[in-house]
């Protein structure tokens, strides 16, 4: 059974994927390479920035990704207090 989220968890969800393809493209990356220095199934980075599937991204791949970006897990996130519904 899928969990249920509100718009403010899908927007934040949304915003992580949008992030890490932000990220990504400026370093000049594919999301096949991005997984493999990531270690992970190039699906893993094709579903977490599609947000296609509601199965959230572990933490264990957030950090992966974060790391491999060369960013903190936090810059994968909206800012503190910030409105993410557009």
């Amino acid at each position: 059974m899928q969990m249920k989220l509100n718009d403010n968890q899908l927007n934040t969800l949304r915003f992580i994927s949008e992030k890490v393809r932000q990220l990504r493209t400026g370093l000049g990356i594919s999301q096949n390479q991005l997984a493999k220095l990531c270690e992970v199934d190039p699906s893993s980075i094709k579903k977490l920035e599609s947000c296609r599937s509601i199965n959230n991204p572990t933490i264990v791949l957030l950090f992966r990704v974060a790391d491999v970006l060369g960013v903190s897990i936090r810059e994968l996130f909206p800012p503190q207090g910030s409105d993410t519904q557009e």
